[in-house]
């Protein structure tokens, strides 16, 4: 009977495509949130912080007038670690192919679960999508005309034609800019944390300062963190387009 329960394992390893990330084998392990201030459980308390996330997410009390998203979805690809705190010499911990890997945001999941080398990383790099596509709650849907019901999903573009200040990729190449929120164009990203952004700015990679996050601390595994989009009060109307705000980015 073991052994028969093995090779089903074995045989469900093989036979899938892209296996869900899991936690459970894993030394490093990178979750999603739409709070700054939630700690989000890993194991058993986990449960219960998705529910006061979804709550954060379908509270029309926290929206301040714009409203909130109750769905944040976004593609997700890499999850890069490096030892260098300039966010040099990175290293894929983490790939989920060419077509990537759709996630909520709003539902705390785990974005990426990965085993690298034991080592000290002070830098970490995860490459994503800048189009997002969300839902409005009540309260957004009461601001703006724009925003029509909160069932109906809007697209956003958040790396846009607009933007004065070109991201980078981690060689260093400039990120072109494409798209409207009127009409969104889908573009590769990367968001870049480090102990020491100023090293990543200046250092090969040259990303500008919204592009680097803080990381509080070196990542020593095995840990966990948290990587949230805060689109608390972003949902806009403005310009006839229902869209998001960009949001602010960060690592706990």
């Amino acid at each position: 009977m073991f052994q028969g329960v093995c090779l089903l394992f074995v045989l469900f390893i093989i036979g899938c495509a892209e296996p869900p990330p899991s936690s459970l084998f894993s030394s490093l392990v990178l979750a999603g949130s739409v709070n700054p201030k939630n700690t989000i459980g890993l194991g058993h308390t986990r449960l219960l912080n998705f529910a006061k996330e979804l709550l954060f997410g379908l509270d029309a009390n926290a929206a301040g007038g714009y409203g909130n998203p109750t769905q944040v979805l976004t593609q997700f690809y890499r999850f890069y670690v490096s030892d260098k705190d300039d966010c040099s010499s990175l290293t894929v911990a983490t790939d989920y192919g060419a077509l990537g890997l759709q996630k909520d945001m709003t539902f705390n999941p785990i974005l990426f679960a990965a085993r690298p080398d034991e080592a000290d990383y002070k830098c970490i790099a995860i490459e994503m999508d800048d189009t997002v596509y969300f839902r409005p709650d009540t309260s957004g849907v009461n601001a703006w005309a724009a925003c029509t019901d909160v069932t109906m999903q809007y697209t956003s573009d958040l790396y846009r034609s607009d933007d004065t200040l070109a991201w980078t990729d981690p060689a260093g190449n400039a990120i072109a800019a494409r798209g409207t929120q009127l009409v969104p164009i889908t573009d590769r990203i990367f968001l870049y944390a480090s102990t020491t952004p100023a090293r990543v700015t200046n250092g090969v990679v040259k990303a500008p300062a919204s592009q680097v996050l803080q990381l509080t601390k070196t990542l020593e595994v095995p840990t966990s963190f948290v990587f949230y989009t805060d689109f608390a009060s972003h949902v806009n109307g403005s310009g006839s387009v229902c869209h998001l705000d960009n949001p602010t980015y960060g690592v706990r």
